[in-house]
């Protein structure tokens, strides 16, 4: 049990900083990673068993597998991937668990983090755009002007065929089909323009450089001398383009950077982490 409640703490200290700062603190998701490793390690040598080590080194590699790939796909940042390896390497799956094909807590948890994380990315989005009414209906107009005009051809040539054949064609299942397609179709393109237009207006901030840290996304390429010192497609800023960034600026060459950040989505683990213990331990 004592696992669950360091899981518990870990994740409300990161939803706190993730809430008031966008960032999970380093320091909390290393000594995460090194509690749960150092508990498996304790375990062996008291009982005798190095099946704990292994049950600790599953988790976290099945919690690794998991964040690596929200990482790189641009989902979440940095902190958010390293805590919950920090809970892999903590509750772990044991190797009889996985031979069983039972359900291990932490598999568990993590469908219900991408579940309960898609829903409360929702729910941020508009709340952000309810506060940001205003600025959104004068900024959405711009975006969707720039936006590629032969994509909203394709979508207004696909669309009214989809409709077409989901009324002319025979089989409900395939009816259904091309009805939801069109449906998706549509409303994915305007989505997107609308995330985009979020993002503009309330996810990029014009930072000055002595605020810019380490994992930090920028907007967009920061480049002095006609050079790139730190591309928009990298994923995050490293400790030495942040020790260029603040030579640059004593030298008076560069001043802001346009940083962009995320929905704090560490509360959305917290509460993944709350409904798998209510399931459970029912």
């Amino acid at each position: 049990m004592i696992e669950y409640i360091i899981c518990l703490i870990a994740l409300s200290i990161g939803s706190i900083t993730d809430l008031k700062t966008r960032e999970v603190p380093d320091y909390l998701n290393f000594a995460l990673i090194v509690t749960g490793f150092g508990m498996a390690i304790l375990a062996t040598i008291l009982n005798k068993d190095i099946s704990y080590i292994y049950t600790s080194l599953i988790g976290f590699a099945f919690c690794f597998i998991f964040s690596v790939i929200m990482y790189y796909t641009g989902q979440w940042g940095g902190g958010d991937a390293k805590i919950l390896m920090g809970i892999g390497s903590v509750i772990g799956i044991s190797y009889a668990t996985l031979r069983s094909f039972e359900m291990p807590f932490l598999l568990l948890f993590l469908l219900l983090t991408f579940f309960i994380g898609g829903i409360y990315g929702i729910v941020w989005l508009s709340i952000v755009l309810i506060k940001n009414w205003q600025s959104f209906k004068k900024t959405y107009k711009t975006v969707y002007n720039q936006s590629n005009k032969y994509i909203r051809y394709a979508l207004y040539c696909c669309v009214p065929l989809l409709l077409i054949g989901a009324i002319v064609a025979e089989e409900v299942l395939l009816k259904a089909t091309l009805a939801v397609m069109s449906i998706m179709f549509f409303f994915l393109y305007y989505s997107f323009i609308a995330i985009k237009v979020l993002e503009e207006i309330a996810f990029i901030k014009e930072q000055p450089i002595e605020k810019v840290t380490e994992g930090d996304w920028v907007a967009e390429d920061v480049i002095v001398n006609e050079k790139i010192i730190i591309s928009k497609k990298n994923l995050g800023v490293t400790k030495e383009q942040l020790a260029e960034l603040i030579a640059l600026a004593k030298k008076g060459k560069l001043k802001t950077v346009k940083v962009k950040y995320g929905i704090p989505f560490v509360p959305s683990f917290l509460m993944a982490f709350i409904t798998t213990l209510v399931l459970w331990l029912r």
